[in-house]
């Protein structure tokens, strides 16, 4: 944004920058009461407060964005994840009936420095999920590693991301198909917390795309439910017991192929 503000980066198309919630990143925490992150396709309608303003000012700012038709569409939802990982820099791509995930993006994913990609397989409530399935845009969640005070941010290395940033603004993009060293996985399942009783049998420290084996205990619940692990190969991504009941309090995921991209 300063390199744009400067006239050292020439926009040769449009461009919106959005900030998800201002007031929290003032405060440096991750929210004031909901996470906005949840609140998108509709579930602000149910939810009251400023953040439920929000993403409902987010969705219509993006609407208004994305109204030109007959453009390409783009949306990276740049984030950091509130635990380590051990693949830092890597992408959540929404899902929709009927639409193929595309190779192209994963390549120029790639280009950008993401590390792995996580093909959903099942509407959700995120902000990139609204822009894809909502919008028509190519949508993206990015995780750039783990969230740091403003200023501490130095050992997260996003030249890549920052230099195919650029290069899609100025228009200087080079053409890419290669996915070598991409790891991509799917969704198995979602852990889903029903009431204050869960347990989630993880350290509180344990880092994103971790492996579990089979058999193990990950979870539980009323109503005696249990979630064992039954895949191969098994990972967790975003593990937190401390949501609210109702939401996910993890993924587990698999590893996949490139089988089937557009």
């Amino acid at each position: 944004m300063h390199g744009i503000a400067r006239g050292e980066i020439k926009p040769r198309t449009r461009i919106l920058f959005l900030f998800g919630n201002p007031e929290a990143m003032r405060r440096g925490e991750r929210y004031l009461e909901l996470d906005v992150n949840r609140l998108f396709n509709g579930r602000h309608e149910s939810n009251i407060g400023p953040e439920a303003m929000r993403a409902a000012e987010l969705e219509q700012l993006a609407r208004s964005f994305f109204s030109q038709p007959g453009r390409s569409r783009l949306h990276y939802d740049l984030h950091t994840a509130i635990r380590g990982s051990k693949i830092e820099q890597f992408a959540l791509y929404p899902w929709k009936d009927g639409r193929q995930h595309s190779r192209r993006e994963l390549a120029r994913l790639r280009a950008a420095g993401m590390e792995a990609v996580l093909m959903q397989n099942k509407a959700s409530i995120t902000f990139s999920a609204f822009t894809y399935e909502q919008l028509d845009a190519e949508a993206f969640t990015l995780e750039l590693g783990k969230a740091r005070p403003f200023g501490q941010n130095q050992g997260v290395n996003v030249s890549c991301l920052e230099l195919r940033l650029q290069q899609i603004i100025e228009g200087t993009e080079p053409e890419t198909d290669n996915l070598d060293g991409l790891q991509l996985f799917a969704v198995a399942r979602e852990v889903i917390k029903h009431s204050d009783a869960f347990l989630l049998h993880l350290p509180a420290d344990v880092e994103n795309f971790s492996e579990l084996e089979k058999g193990y205990l990950l979870a539980e619940d009323v109503a005696k439910t249990r979630w064992v692990i039954e895949e191969e190969g098994a990972r967790i991504i975003f593990p937190n017991p401390k949501v609210k009941n109702g939401l996910r309090a993890g993924i587990l995921i698999v590893p996949t192929t490139d089988a089937g991209l557009a």
